[in-house]
């Protein structure tokens, strides 16, 4: 393979999409045309997701046509930040953390993909970070503001290796990653967002686990954890629990303690694919209930059904700072009910709601929803 005439280097965290886009047009070359013409691949990566890095020989074959280090490219895969960010040693499957794209033929389907419109207009030459792939990353580190997951003029996903398809005759510049492929307007418009207030009061927390994130610092320095990843990996246990079931009462304290609001959502969705809103407050809330650990954390969810069991199910093994917490302070053994106080419950809720559910008596009755319908079964033999 010979060298391209154009190799751009590289900017500070590049996602590597970004860099072999601009690689690409660069050198007159829609990225599509690229990966089979150039780097002589057959189609399996315009349906994939190329930031994974995890294809044979597919950084080799860039290397040799960019003159770009084989090293200096695997750092722009997501593949590096195993051990720092994720544990998982296969990036085919979903990776905690990692926003997916939703792939399918050369459409994006989800919203993979953020981006800071300030930080896009201060670049000399515009280009996608790779932190900016990250479920954790719902702010701007270095301007503040809130981040931007589709165009704001047209809706669409961010998809720039679909820049200057189909632009014809159109003086909207091909080659600026900037630019919206759907709608070809620049990105970096958009406006400017910033917290609510009530958001804005309780995001310290939040804001210096990026700076410290960014910086490559103990990102909530009051767990006293030797290892970044030690601390992700407790956060995004708690983070997808609080929009389950069990935490309704929980959402409810939050919301009343401090204004932030958190939507239900279905147990088995991972938090990379929760909505970027909901992403936000959540972050903004579990950081500030980190503080003083774990006593605010407790205080939080005494006396709620947000127990031990709301971390057994599809959590994956808990890092030791969350889990001798959990099992210490969260495992209380269920008081013991009567069949008289648990017939007089589903009297009183069937008075308000005929098609109550088993988590609303266990609430009423204030034990485990799983000791309920044990002890309906029981009664029902009698």
């Amino acid at each position: 393979m010979k060298i391209l005439p154009i190799h751009p280097r590289p900017r500070h965290d590049e996602l590597l999409s970004s860099w072999i886009t601009r690689l690409a047009i660069e050198n007159g070359f829609y990225p599509y045309s690229f990966f089979t013409k150039v780097v002589g691949l057959k189609g399996e990566l315009i349906v994939k997701d190329v930031d994974r890095g995890n294809f044979t020989g597919f950084l080799e074959r860039l290397s040799q046509v960019s003159g770009v280090s084989t090293e200096e490219l695997s750092n722009l895969c997501i593949s590096s930040l195993q051990g720092e960010v994720f544990s998982h040693e296969s990036l085919v499957a979903c990776v905690r953390w990692v926003l997916p794209l939703g792939c399918h033929k050369k459409i994006k389907r989800s919203k993979g993909i953020v981006y800071c419109p300030l930080c896009l207009k201060e670049d000399e030459v515009r280009y996608f970070r790779k932190s900016w792939r990250l479920a954790f990353m719902t702010l701007c580190e270095k301007h503040g503001c809130v981040l931007w997951d589709h165009c704001y003029y047209c809706k669409a996903s961010i998809n720039y290796q679909r820049v200057g398809i189909r632009t014809g005759e159109y003086e909207i510049p091909n080659k600026d990653l900037g630019i919206c492929f759907n709608c070809r307007k620049p990105l970096w418009e958009a406006p400017v967002k910033t917290l609510s207030l009530s958001l804005e009061r309780f995001s310290s927390p939040y804001r210096n686990f990026l700076s410290a994130y960014a910086s490559g610092n103990p990102i909530v320095p009051e767990l006293n954890q030797p290892l970044n990843i030690q601390v992700l990996n407790g956060l995004w246990l708690l983070s997808g629990r609080l929009a389950g079931e069990r935490a309704i009462e929980v959402r409810e304290r939050i919301l009343k303690e401090t204004g932030i609001a958190i939507s239900s959502l279905k147990q088995n969705c991972s938090f990379e694919a929760f909505p970027f809103r909901q992403r936000l407050n959540i972050l903004i809330a579990v950081l500030y209930y980190l503080q003083d650990w774990p006593n605010k954390f407790l205080d939080l969810v005494k006396n709620t059904t947000f127990t031990v069991s709301s971390f057994k199910k599809g959590t994956g093994e808990m890092p030791f700072w969350l889990r001798t917490v959990v099992y210490e302070h969260l495992n209380a053994k269920p008081r013991a009910m009567s069949d008289e106080e648990i017939m007089t419950g589903i009297k009183y809720l069937q008075k308000k709601n005929p098609s109550f559910s088993m988590s609303e008596l266990a609430r009423l009755l204030g034990v485990d929803v799983g000791g309920v319908i044990l002890r309906l079964k029981n009664i029902k033999r009698k």
